[in-house]
């Protein structure tokens, strides 16, 4: 069974390495807990007096549980340690997006990363997209890794409770979208897109947020049937992706209309369902 010199040794691990074991670390008791919530057990976990005691309740004898000083797991991990609790368990399986679609379609909200690079704005997105009552986020090959430890931390644990699916076909996963009654709407900060204050969102809508810097590559504009953005005061061209995901998953998680009436109610930017 793995133990202690697992968890030390998985700890010194780069966050590609851990990809490559097959293995997520997970800090602070938070975390953890929903980990726990999510029905996966830790290989090994240590904890410092005063989270050891919740811990052992909600284990049950179920995993190995350490505990030992502040100092201590500093010693372990190499690095100053602040949460109480350190946790190694196996990588979560992504599900594809086709199996999730064909066994949830009551799905209506889908927020779609085919290629954002940035392990802080997939954690702060994921947590958004959980706060605001979105049903998953979906992660393209070009995204970032959502199960490291600092996307894990960004997001407060978001993973365990709306696990990220997985797009490998983009051609495909845009198809099977279609087939299952969505919408595909770009966000883009450019002359032209609708403001999402004046899309009237359709009854099913994935809002596809595009790389940082290099913003929504051609491949994907041909897949989206409208583009929104959000209006900017004088001097300030944009916001970065993660705040404005949230802003427009915010904005477009509301009431939703008749299916005939999902495009803009002003403007001709966005074309009506066909």
């Amino acid at each position: 069974m793995p133990d202690l010199r697992d968890l030390e040794r998985v700890a010194a691990l780069r966050d590609r390495d851990l990809r490559a074991e097959n293995v997520i670390v997970v800090e602070g008791l938070l975390l953890v807990e929903r980990m726990l919530d999510a029905g996966i057990l830790p290989y090994a976990i240590v904890a410092t007096p005063d989270r050891a005691e919740a811990l052992e309740q909600r284990l049950a004898g179920r995993a190995p549980l350490t505990v030992r000083s502040a100092a201590e797991i500093c010693a372990i991990t190499g690095f100053k340690f602040h949460r109480g609790v350190l946790a190694c368990a196996q990588r979560p399986v992504e599900e594809s997006l086709a199996s999730f679609l064909a066994a949830s379609p009551e799905t209506r909200r889908l927020v779609l990363c085919p290629t954002l690079a940035d392990r802080v704005n997939l954690g702060a997105i994921l947590r958004s997209a959980a706060a605001l009552g979105w049903n998953r986020i979906v992660i393209g090959e070009g995204s970032a890794d959502p199960w490291t430890r600092l996307a894990l931390r960004t997001a407060m644990g978001a993973q365990f409770l709306r696990p990220p699916l997985r797009l490998t076909d983009p051609e495909a996963g845009a198809a099977c979208l279609r087939a299952a009654g969505f919408r595909i709407a770009g966000a883009i900060a450019e002359p032209g897109a609708i403001s999402y204050r004046d899309f009237c969102a359709p009854p099913r809508l994935a809002l596809v947020i595009g790389h940082e810097f290099e913003g929504m590559d051609e491949a994907w504009r041909t897949r989206c049937d409208a583009f929104l953005t959000i209006p900017m005061a004088p001097g300030v061209d944009s916001l970065n992706a993660a705040a404005a995901a949230a802003v427009l998953m915010a904005g477009l998680a509301g009431e939703i209309p008749g299916e005939d009436q999902w495009y803009a109610r002003t403007g001709s930017n966005c074309r009506p369902a066909v």
